[in-house]
């Protein structure tokens, strides 16, 4: 069962920062509402714990950023990033999530986020972030910004990416459901994909990674979640 939670309906534009949290774990949601709270020029106006609670709560609350995990239980955070950039929200998207950011961050932004933090970064240095995507400026961290600049002026990968950037989003999608112990049968279905799909994706993905067969991808693939 998921929820939304419309917690105020200010629209003062002039006011503080209007955030909503979109953030599967509650005391994650909870400890995130009470740093922005806590700011003078911020305030949580609503509350989302997966991707589609949260689309539905966008067609009816106002807010200036949008605070979301990539992991969210329903739908990948990619996919919603998707999901709200072709709909008619403008508003920004600032990723706070557990995974490693030279993995998923480009890939947030190349989706349509305005910005990436780890949750291990330190609270000043989110709630700067969410000041500088209402800004629309691009917020990243400083290991991320350089590794970035890195890839232009090199012109290629940078030496420090994760050997798993050269998985698709989808195929890096089902590889984390793998990790997480989900069967076949319900990736399919979560994903509204066929089982040969998602064996096709197994096949793409051992491939890519070196792996010979498909205990090794689970064993593989579980090490990696735990390790994040």
């Amino acid at each position: 069962m998921t929820t939304a939670k419309l917690v105020s309906d200010a629209t003062d534009n002039q006011g503080p920062i209007r955030a909503v949290l979109v953030e599967d774990h509650p005391v994650v949601r909870c400890g995130l509402k009470a740093l922005i709270d806590n700011q003078e020029d911020m305030a949580v106006v609503g509350e989302a714990e997966s991707g589609g609670s949260a689309l539905e709560l966008l067609k009816h609350i106002s807010c200036d950023v949008i605070v979301a995990d990539l992991s969210l239980g329903d739908i990948n955070g990619i996919e919603m990033i998707r999901r709200v950039r072709n709909s008619d929200i403008e508003t920004p998207i600032l990723i706070v999530s557990m995974h490693e950011e030279e993995l998923y961050a480009e890939r947030a932004l190349k989706a349509g986020a305005r910005g990436y933090f780890m949750k291990t970064a330190p609270p000043a240095e989110l709630l700067n972030g969410i000041r500088q995507v209402v800004r629309n400026e691009v917020a990243l961290s400083r290991d991320q910004q350089d590794r970035l600049l890195r890839r232009v002026v090199q012109g290629g990968p940078s030496d420090d990416l994760s050997p798993y950037s050269v998985l698709s989003n989808r195929e890096l999608e089902i590889f984390e459901l793998l990790g997480q112990g989900t069967a076949t049968r319900l990736i399919a279905e979560k994903l509204f994909i066929s089982v040969k799909t998602v064996e096709a994706h197994y096949a793409h993905i051992k491939r890519k990674l070196g792996v010979q067969t498909q205990p090794q991808l689970l064993r593989l693939a579980f090490n990696w979640l735990n390790e994040i």
